[in-house]
């Protein structure tokens, strides 16, 4: 960054890590336009205000749907990429029921 290198962290937030991806040119990324980077950060940041993350307040039924959306369609292509079935790894795991 600006002519200078710094080694990668040992942890990585959700953002840099879509960043690096990016420019890796990983295939979950792949395709992707300025509006979908625009919408998956706005969901990050949502997830990050709610308490779900690290905010102190519950996410409405918005918000909860929007992160829902935006995982399952970074599921559904880690699926592709990876040449695995969605609904067979669904089946094959116990998920939480509030």
């Amino acid at each position: 960054m600006y002519g200078k290198e710094f080694p990668i962290p040992n942890e990585i937030g959700l953002k840099t890590g879509y960043l690096l991806l990016n420019l890796m040119h990983d295939d979950l990324v792949e395709g992707q336009t300025v509006e979908s980077l625009q919408a998956m950060f706005g969901a990050i940041r949502a997830r990050d205000t709610s308490i779900t993350a690290h905010g102190l307040r519950l996410a409405g039924q918005k918000v909860f749907n929007n992160l829902n959306e935006f995982a399952k369609s970074y599921f559904q292509i880690l699926c592709k990429v990876d040449s695995k079935e969605m609904e067979e790894l669904v089946q094959q795991h116990t998920f939480v029921s509030l």
